[in-house]
């Protein structure tokens, strides 16, 4: 089975509401969506959060076996191409081995190892709202009130913004919901 085309896709949405991280405001979401098409009519599939450039799958995925996964993720990487990008086509080749073999995924990677995932919840970003923090301890709260045991807050918009956001959202949630904190790189 020789893989004989890579389609991608960027896919990209207006969010009901502008958020931010420490770098950026956002009006809109995205994903880079990959196809991996194989000569037996197999066809797999992945999601990644920037895109491949054609040039590179032309030069080191088409024509090679999706079997081969390690080393296209070798020479991908050694070539440059961001590991965001590459996890794109990484799913979408464990879905095709998965298909051409009949197994699931996790079963090719070894086996359940769980029968539950723990999870968070991701978001507690900031908003152009009047009252930040009163939003923030409201959304941390409605995550408690969904069952989650750990959520996630960005933070990097200046120290006292954040010591008085994380403090609030701590206070409010209490000491047995696990929190966590995420600057994307702004200190």
């Amino acid at each position: 089975m020789k893989i004989i085309d890579v389609k991608t896709y960027h896919l990209q949405y207006p969010v009901k509401e502008k958020f931010a991280n420490s770098s950026s405001w956002n009006t809109s979401r995205g994903a880079h969506v990959v196809e991996v098409i194989t000569d037996n009519g197999l066809t797999g599939w992945g999601e990644g959060s920037d895109g491949l450039s054609r040039s590179a799958l032309e030069a080191h995925v088409i024509g090679r076996s999706p079997f081969e996964y390690a080393a296209i993720w070798q020479v991908l990487h050694e070539n440059r191409v961001s590991p965001r990008a590459i996890s794109g086509l990484d799913i979408a080749l464990w879905d095709v081995m998965g298909k051409a073999l009949e197994m699931p995924v996790y079963e090719l990677l070894g086996g359940a190892v769980r029968t539950e995932i723990p999870t968070y919840a991701s978001g507690l970003f900031c908003k152009d709202r009047p009252d930040m923090t009163q939003a923030l301890v409201e959304e941390a709260k409605g995550y408690v009130d969904q069952g989650f045991g750990a959520m996630k807050m960005k933070i990097g918009f200046g120290e006292a913004y954040d010591v008085k956001n994380v403090t609030a959202v701590r206070q409010a949630i209490g000491g047995d919901v696990l929190f966590a904190v995420d600057a994307n790189c702004g200190y």
